[in-house]
């Protein structure tokens, strides 16, 4: 059994989580704790382009009901086509964060994310999976 998910599956999000949580240890180490999400999320896509991860900076994904498109939302950032990345800048990450976060995974049709905190005293993460 994987220590990620708590299953074996899912190897390749699991690996693109941990490029995720690494880059934002670097940014957090560069930048510390005092400034806006965005820019953490600027920081994190450049940290993640150096690293040869595939990222995108708030793409915009459709929201569908019954197959058909009904809003889009972007996310911070996606990782590989395959990870959610939300960002916060506040002094500490709130269970209605990570209900948000895993919220966004369900309406994008995406299994896995990462939740990351970079305004509390250490940074926060968390791994999330589709309500």
């Amino acid at each position: 059994m994987g220590w990620f998910f708590g299953s074996d599956e899912g190897g390749e999000e699991q690996e693109l989580c941990n490029h995720v949580i690494g880059a934002a240890f670097s940014v957090r180490r560069e930048l510390g704790g005092r400034f806006d999400a965005d820019v953490y999320r600027k920081a994190l896509d450049w940290e993640l382009k150096q690293r040869s991860v595939s990222v995108q900076a708030q793409p915009a994904l459709v929201v569908k009901y019954q197959g058909r498109p009904v809003g889009e939302f972007r996310p911070d950032l996606l990782v590989g086509e395959r990870v959610l990345v939300e960002l916060e800048s506040s002094p500490k990450l709130t269970p209605r964060r990570l209900d948000d976060a895993r919220r966004a995974l369900a309406a994008a049709r995406i299994a896995r994310g990462v939740v990351l905190n970079f305004g509390a005293p250490k940074l926060e993460y968390r791994r999330v999976e589709a309500a």
